[in-house]
């Protein structure tokens, strides 16, 4: 798989042990089968592979929270997974049946995913788009198609913008907000401080597989604001990982000497936001 499709594996590796933890915060059962021992071999290759897993374990838990409570506000809304991998949460989620999930990834990545899960069932109802993101008209087309009647629709992109560059967000999120039904959009976000020390990791880890990082806004959620969004919840991961006994950034005691201001600091490393549409000034009738 290319290098984007095997941090799907880490990641669900990093699912597969937290699973196994008697205090859990995530469960997935068909987390090891999917990632397989290429995915355990590949988290065993970055440095500090326990906190990379917790990292990915403290991320995978707040989006998970904000999924469950939108899907429990909107029972018959859509949720459009951009970016999808090997995502479980419509089969380990218990997320209204009416609910449409509709998932987006390469061909090659679904299919993988298909085979292993085939024999369970999801507990919403699952829809699966082969697709390269990058692809702007077809993607455009794909939500023709996807919002038809649908009413209410939440954007998730995890582990996904990272590896955008901010003219490839930019676009994006100009697309999303011309349609009236989307209502919200989950993703995380990462600073530039945190960008630089994970890209120093994945070069020195992956070799000739690593992939790009680039998406890291120095204004953070603020970025969204020119393209018709704005924040309405921002959790940070390092902050949320010292709750949950998952930390991945520093130890409890060099944080105990940290400044209020230099704590600000670090538990802006990395968060996860919750983006809501903001009205235009115009319509989109107007502005066609």
């Amino acid at each position: 798989m290319e290098a984007v499709a095997e941090t799907s594996l880490i990641t669900a590796y990093c699912r597969a042990l937290e699973h196994e933890r008697p205090e859990a915060c995530v469960r997935d059962r068909f987390a090891r089968e999917l990632a397989g021992a290429r995915g355990r071999e590949l988290l065993q290759r970055m440095s500090g592979p326990e906190r990379v897993a917790n990292g990915c374990i403290v991320r995978t838990y707040l989006l998970d929270r904000r999924i469950l409570r939108w899907a429990g506000e909107h029972r018959a809304g859509m949720v459009i997974n951009l970016g999808c991998g090997l995502d479980t949460r419509p089969y380990r989620l218990e997320l209204p049946e009416p609910l449409r999930w509709v998932e987006i990834d390469h061909a090659d990545v679904l299919a993988y995913k298909r085979t292993k899960l085939e024999p369970f069932a999801p507990t919403c109802r699952l829809e699966a788009v082969a697709l390269d993101l990058r692809d702007t008209e077809r993607l455009r087309c794909t939500f023709e198609h996807l919002m038809g009647s649908q009413e209410s629709v939440l954007i998730v992109s995890e582990g996904l913008l990272t590896y955008w560059t901010a003219e490839a967000v930019a676009a994006l999120a100009r697309e999303l907000q011309t349609w009236t039904q989307v209502e919200g959009w989950l993703t995380d976000l990462v600073s530039p401080a945190a960008l630089r020390s994970m890209q120093t990791e994945i070069v020195s880890e992956t070799g000739e597989h690593r992939a790009a990082l680039c998406f890291a806004p120095e204004r953070g959620s603020a970025f969204f604001e020119r393209y018709g969004w704005t924040a309405l919840c921002t959790e940070s991961c390092v902050r949320e990982s010292r709750l949950l006994n998952r930390s991945f950034v520093q130890d409890g005691v060099v944080q105990a000497l940290l400044s209020a201001h230099q704590r600000d600091v670090l538990d802006s490393l990395y968060s996860v936001v919750e983006l809501v549409r903001m009205e235009p000034t115009h319509s989109r009738k107007d502005r066609a």
